[in-house]
């Protein structure tokens, strides 16, 4: 049912523009207007059928010897899916495993996988602001929460972002 729920208000965001992305840690964000995407690892990004970058290739913290040296490879990592910013949704599907395929203008797609199941997180979710409503994908089931429009909620956390 909610998966039904869920692929009937994507459907409606075809066409629309990313207005923007962010990124928090190896966490990506996409938004349309009051649509808010927040994908969490395991995600990859595709251009012209190659892949360019994946969540993966967002290091730990403590990977580094400097903060400095962090901050410059997260803003490097997070560049490169800058081209989603003003991209168009010309496709969107939720595979039967619930991860999640946006197809971009300029031949650009974000894919999510499931890597944990045992822990029964989501992978991603989406959050209607206007509907109040968020749906979570996790492995094995959509699930549905009433939300209200909090900033905090609707932006993510603040620490680490791009």
């Amino acid at each position: 049912m909610q998966r039904d729920n869920l692929e009937k208000e994507l459907r409606v965001l075809i066409g629309k523009t990313v207005d923007r992305k962010g990124n928090a840690c190896n966490s990506l964000n996409i938004h349309f207007g009051d649509v808010s995407f927040w994908i969490d690892p395991s995600w990859r990004y595709e251009a012209n059928g190659k892949i360019i970058i994946a969540s993966g290739d967002f290091a730990a913290h403590d990977s580094y010897e400097s903060k400095e040296e962090y901050e410059t490879d997260f803003h490097r990592c997070c560049a490169v899916t800058d081209p989603i910013k003003g991209a168009q949704l010309t496709a969107v599907e939720i595979t039967p495993q619930n991860d999640l395929v946006m197809e971009f203008s300029g031949g650009q797609v974000i894919r999510t996988f499931h890597t944990f199941i045992e822990d029964n997180e989501e992978n991603w979710y989406v959050s209607f602001f206007d509907k109040s409503i968020r749906y979570l994908a996790l492995a094995n089931e959509i699930t549905a929460e009433k939300i209200t429009r909090n900033k905090s909620k609707q932006q993510g956390p603040s620490a680490g972002t791009h």
